[in-house]
């Protein structure tokens, strides 16, 4: 019982320390000029259900939304949804392949991907 008591003291004070660390990494980057981040715009997007992952093509001005079954392409200029991807059963997200001029789903509920 004693043993196993220090090694829980050992893994506490090991915890602590590495959030200490962290949150003194962390001040270092606030200071040094880290990245600053913003809302500059935000949209109500319709639909039915909740989404999975965000893709973003900024060259493009395009936000990929997966909604399950389908994905929304929403302009970043105008909020507005400017296409659909239909029949994408379980997706979860979309890859770009700008070199490619390709994109490609991964659909989990059908087991596969689309490109």
């Amino acid at each position: 019982m004693r043993q196993i008591r220090s090694s829980m003291r050992s893994r506490c004070a090991s915890l602590a320390g590495i959030a200490v660390a962290l949150a003194a990494l962390g001040a270092a980057t606030a200071r040094a000029g880290g990245a600053h981040y913003a809302i500059v715009d935000s949209w109500r997007l319709g639909g039915s259900g909740g989404w999975d992952y965000l893709t973003v093509d900024a060259p493009r001005h395009r936000l990929f939304v997966t909604r399950g079954d389908h994905v929304e392409v929403v302009d970043t200029t105008s909020g507005k949804e400017i296409g659909r991807i239909a029949n994408t059963a379980g997706v979860h997200g979309v890859a770009l392949a700008p070199d490619l001029k390709r994109g490609y789903t991964s659909n989990g509920r059908a087991n596969s991907r689309d490109g």
